[in-house]
């Protein structure tokens, strides 16, 4: 039996919003919260199955585009993206470049 590279998350009463094979967005529904981030604070979280934590949150606008908030230990913005995948990558981007 061969084991999985991924770690999938325990999502309790949250939502799944995105399935990639690698990436996780879930919206945050359940009282308890998800990872460090409560419900009402961010509407979803961006969840690296294979490193096995958030990579940042994101807040879904009136306009139904995702503002995005990296875990980056410096000031990178808050864009704002039309399409959920651009935001994770972005998200994944900012961190590998941090992590040079």
């Amino acid at each position: 039996m061969t084991q999985s590279l991924y770690t999938r998350p325990a999502l309790g009463a949250n939502e799944l919003f995105y399935r990639g094979r690698r990436f996780w967005v879930i919206k945050v529904l359940d009282e308890a919260g998800f990872e460090y981030c409560k419900k009402g604070d961010y509407d979803l979280v961006v969840w690296d199955c294979r490193e096995g934590y958030a990579l940042g949150v994101v807040n879904i606008l009136k306009d139904g585009k995702f503002q995005c908030f990296s875990i980056a230990p410096m000031d990178v913005g808050k864009p704002v993206f039309d399409d959920i995948r651009v935001c994770v990558k972005w998200l994944y981007d900012i961190l590998d470049e941090v992590a040079q």
